[in-house]
């Protein structure tokens, strides 16, 4: 199975219900491991933001994610916020 350049070496068992799962693979371009979580029609839904190393890191992050089974509250962010830089403690920027 392929995405994109990608070869995906690995792939998760589907849930029964949902047909959700997830997608490890090593990335051809930096040579580092990443995952995704996908759909039944085979659409990402979420991906990494770190890359790993190696295999066993990447299916340690998947744990992870799957472990999660409380709900959590969703939150909004601007786009000013993510673009803001973020300001060095100790420091005014009136010196």
């Amino acid at each position: 199975m392929t995405r994109g350049s990608l070869k995906v070496l690995e792939e998760a068992n589907p849930c029964t219900k949902t047909k959700f799962y997830y997608v490890a693979y090593l990335e051809q371009s930096s040579n580092l491991w990443c995952w995704t979580f996908d759909n039944s029609s085979d659409r990402m839904i979420a991906r990494n933001v770190e890359k790993y190393y190696n295999k066993a890191d990447c299916l340690a992050a998947i744990n992870v994610v799957k472990s999660i089974r409380v709900r959590r509250p969703s939150k909004e962010r601007s786009a000013w916020d993510i673009h803001r830089p973020t300001p060095v403690r100790g420091r005014t920027g009136h010196e």
